[in-house]
């Protein structure tokens, strides 16, 4: 099973002849606690041709990032996990066969009301002791079998614990001369009851991860000669047409070909209010159709459609691990060790204030009560498990969050810098004026613009274009086009005029541009529109304005954003009048709004700031603001470059009041962030309070733990730190 993700504990390096590193996906059955997680990683490194590992113990999955032939890769990382202990597979329906190996609440039960029968006789029958070792061998050999295995090979898990806390059980019955074997079998019994419970709190925190999944149908209905014919989704291919009813979810991305209805688009952007559909509008796998039959012919499907790159980026970011968790790694790598150590020391502490007539189990016993109330399984669930529910909340609200350590950033950021065009307005600019000098009729320099924007992407370009194309002009491409940066551009057309479009100044530096155009420029740029300059052959030709208006949820992000404490800048490209209006409109103070600069020098200010000591967020559309953000301490890129936005930014807002969604972006980071710390605070926590305890000091006031009672304390704690980040579920309602 080939999952293509990337982690940021996998590093991707090509080899020398090119080749690009695959990752394989392979399930993993038995593991426990942090313990586990290091004692696989450490055999996978091992392996030739393994470049990295992540293992993630509540997905109970490794990611291998690879090079070389896949067949030859898998096999050694399988025996290589084997080896370790456990047990490997690649098959989708064995994912869930580590829930259904576990024993059912019955054999739990028989275990347990078979221990209670050994408490009815001071010397148990010989049938009795009989059942009791059969029990214990069949119910606990697995048990038995990873713990001893991965003891004898130095790198002792959770289940080493427990065996020899089970071992410990049997000789303290064996020396106490009664119930025999029924504390052991108690042990045993809670501690499957235990692992029961915490697999059944898992697999909900699972179901909760992979909801996302489900949402895509798994069949369409293909029109083809005017008959349809429902085929698996996997066999649409581009160009077919589809039939998508009443309430169903639209299997792939495509445009509406016939039919008007509204679609449900809230697992895409967050909200909940239904959009109104008609011909020749796209739409998007995933979504639902509320109203009536749509025809769509398929334009995406597969890994290419919107929905899929959504799911993709979820799972990466909840299989990556954050920066605190190499805290819990190290701490877990020496644990078992210490927990060992300390039951061994318990009982020989024990040992030395025991006299001929007191009971010489009472060592044993705290010793073992010691290794089973230890539990490194919590110390491993803290951070995987709050940061698969703060990625899957934040994608429930249009969010997406690339990777972990993007969560622990959002805490720590004091600054956001807003680029303008496409991020705080519409980015879908109009042509407002168009004011040729007295030689020049509108239609001509309309001409010239088109002709020589018709090769960019630009939302400006466009606009000129469309503007042409309203006046029923025919465009021309030019023989060649040089673009420079937040200055304008430089084309030749086909009929040899070599047309300039960009700023007053850059344009003055090549031509004289009359005293009154200056002055009617100043008007429009007063009035918050962009000023274009056009001038052909070195000559001056006239001026384009576009207006621009800003998103409807614009000034209400900023001012909650201030709010919060946290200071807003405007970076652009736009003349200052125009930034200075804009400001003024949405609430950012003039003196940070900084205007008429390129893509380095928006870059540039990044640093300055940093330099400063600011942790600044960097919020664009990913194109012309690539460098600023890879450069900020936080990237984030509105929605509507998407393929551009995954390249450069770590978050990407969805939602359709993309904006707003900053302010539950911040929240839902710092609550998962507290998350991270509550789960390791209790894990941490819970085995400095109880250990202690275990190991008996509290005797002298007659308070005393028994090994079957710590066995569920265990359990108990671990169950614990999942709930909590399931907690997080909740934000939704908050952050709304």
């Amino acid at each position: 099973m080939l999952d293509t993700v990337n982690t940021s504990d996998i590093k991707l390096v090509a080899k020398s002849d090119g080749q690009l590193p695959q990752i394989l996906s392979i399930g993993i059955q038995g593991m426990r606690c942090a313990g586990c997680v290091a004692v696989i990683e450490d055999h996978l490194k091992q392996c030739p041709d393994i470049l990295g590992v992540s293992v993630n113990l509540l997905q109970q999955k490794a990611w291998i990032t690879y090079q070389g032939d896949r067949g030859m890769v898998q096999d050694r990382a399988m025996s290589a996990i084997r080896e370790a202990g456990f047990h490997p597979h690649i098959s989708e329906t064995a994912e869930k066969g580590e829930a259904q190996a576990l024993p059912q609440p019955l054999v739990i039960g028989w275990i347990i009301c078979l221990a209670l029968a050994g408490h009815l006789h001071h010397s148990p029958p010989v049938g009795y002791i009989t059942i009791a070792m059969l029990t214990l061998g069949w119910a606990g050999w697995q048990i038995w079998m990873d713990g001893m295995k991965t003891l004898c090979q130095g790198h002792p898990t959770m289940n080493s614990l427990v065996s020899l806390s089970m071992l410990g059980s049997c000789g303290n019955s064996l020396l106490s001369g009664h119930t025999f074997l029924s504390e052991t079998l108690f042990l045993l019994g809670f501690i499957l009851l235990g692992q029961w419970l915490l697999e059944r709190t898992k697999d909900r925190a699972r179901q909760e991860m992979t909801s996302l999944l489900h949402l895509q149908p798994q069949f369409a209905r293909r029109v083809a000669q005017g008959q349809t014919s429902l085929i698996p989704v996997e066999a649409l291919e581009i160009g077919d047409q589809i039939l998508v009813l009443q309430g169903e979810a639209i299997p792939a991305d495509g445009t509406i070909l016939y039919g008007t209805s509204e679609v449900n688009e809230a697992m895409l952007t967050g909200e909940s209010q239904p959009v109104l559909k008609t011909a020749g509008m796209q739409v998007w796998g995933a979504t639902i159709n509320l109203i009536n039959p749509l025809t769509i012919e398929v334009q995406k499907v597969g890994a290419d459609t919107v929905w899929a790159k959504i799911v993709h980026l979820v799972e990466q970011a909840q299989v990556s691990k954050a920066p605190i968790q190499k805290l819990a790694d190290r701490v877990s790598a020496y644990f078992v060790w210490g927990v060992l150590s300390i039951a061994t020391l318990t009982c020989f502490i024990w040992c030395q204030g025991m006299t001929g007539e007191q009971d010489w189990t009472m060592p044993l016993r705290m010793g073992t009560t010691v290794l089973v109330i230890a539990c490194p399984c919590a110390l491993g669930l803290a951070t995987p498990t709050a940061v698969a529910m703060g990625t899957h909340v934040a994608a429930q609200q249009g969010i997406l969050i690339k990777s972990a350590p993007v969560l622990e950033k959002i805490s720590c950021i004091d600054t956001i810098v807003f680029d303008k065009t496409g991020t705080l307005t519409l980015g879908q600019p109009t042509v407002s004026d168009i004011l040729p000098v007295p030689e020049t009729t509108i239609e001509q320099l309309l001409q010239w613009a088109g002709s020589a924007e018709s090769e960019s992407n630009h939302p400006v370009a466009t606009a000129i274009r469309q503007s042409a194309l309203n006046h029923s002009l025919v465009l021309s491409l030019p023989r060649s086009t040089v673009y420079h940066p937040s200055l304008g551009i430089v084309a030749e057309l086909s009929s040899g005029e070599r047309i300039h479009i960009g700023k007053t100044s850059w344009i003055e530096s090549f031509c004289i541009v009359p005293d009154h155009a200056v002055q009617r420029a100043e008007n429009l740029w007063q009035m918050g529109k962009i000023v274009l300059f056009v001038a052909v052959d070195g000559k001056f030709q006239g001026i384009i304005a576009l207006n621009d208006i800003p998103k409807p949820d614009a000034q209400r992000a900023i001012h909650h954003l201030h709010n919060l404490g946290i200071p807003v800048w405007l970076l652009t490209g736009d003349h200052v009048h125009t930034a200075n209006y804009l400001g003024k409109e949405l609430g950012i103070p003039t003196d940070r709004i900084i205007a008429e600069v390129n893509p380095i020098q928006k870059a540039e200010f990044i640093q300055k700031l940093q330099r400063s000591g600011h942790k600044v967020a960097m919020v664009g559309d990913g194109i012309n603001d690539a460098p600023a953000l890879v450069g900020a301490n936080l990237s984030i890129a509105v929605g509507s470059g998407l393929d551009v936005a995954m390249e450069s930014a770590e978050i990407i807002l969805l939602a359709k009041q993309e904006l707003s969604a900053l302010t539950k972006l911040i929240h839902i980071g710092k609550t998962t962030l507290e998350k991270i710390y509550q789960n390791l605070a209790w894990a941490f926590g819970y085995n400095l309070v109880t250990v202690p305890i275990a190991a008996g000091i509290l005797t002298p006031w007659h308070i005393t733990l028994t090994p079957a009672i710590a066995s569920l304390a265990m359990a108990f704690s671990s169950i614990a730190v999942v709930l909590n980040s399931l907690s997080l579920t909740k934000i939704y309602k908050s952050s709304s």
